[in-house]
């Protein structure tokens, strides 16, 4: 019949690895979008200059403050000084970059960021997505 898709191939060896497929992004989905469960928190990272009130001050403590507000912990800090605090652990969902320097120090995280499945964001999209309004 045309059209219709065929999940097990009448061949052994394509059916199992269209299960095999199947199974992983199953995994994978879980992994990256089920919650971190009750008790634990969302880790997060933080990367650059993150200024809240646009004064030209890097307000790192208060959007520190913000995060665990919310629910979250921060368990990576490379601030502006170039200096790392922390790393990228199990449980960290998120880098959020801030303004400010470029060079290897952040590279090198935003690659491992990838490598280990932390989604990146902007820290205006992370603003935006929890609703701050700066009040």
């Amino acid at each position: 019949m045309a059209g219709r898709l065929r999940l097990f191939s009448s061949k052994p060896l394509l059916g199992s690895l269209a299960l095999l497929g199947l199974i992983l992004l199953g995994v994978v989905y879980y992994l990256n979008l089920a919650p971190v469960g009750e008790g634990r928190s969302v880790s997060f990272g933080l990367v650059g200059k993150f200024d809240l009130d646009g004064d030209g001050r890097d307000d790192r403590e208060a959007v520190k403050a913000l995060i665990v507000e919310n629910g979250g912990e921060v368990s990576l800090d490379l601030g502006l000084d170039g200096e790392l605090q922390g790393e990228i652990n199990d449980q960290m969902r998120w880098l959020i970059l801030g303004d400010g320097p470029t060079g290897s120090a952040k590279d090198e995280l935003i690659e491992q960021a990838k490598s280990r499945g932390v989604r990146r964001i902007s820290f205006d999209k992370f603003l935006a997505y929890l609703e701050y309004r700066g009040d």
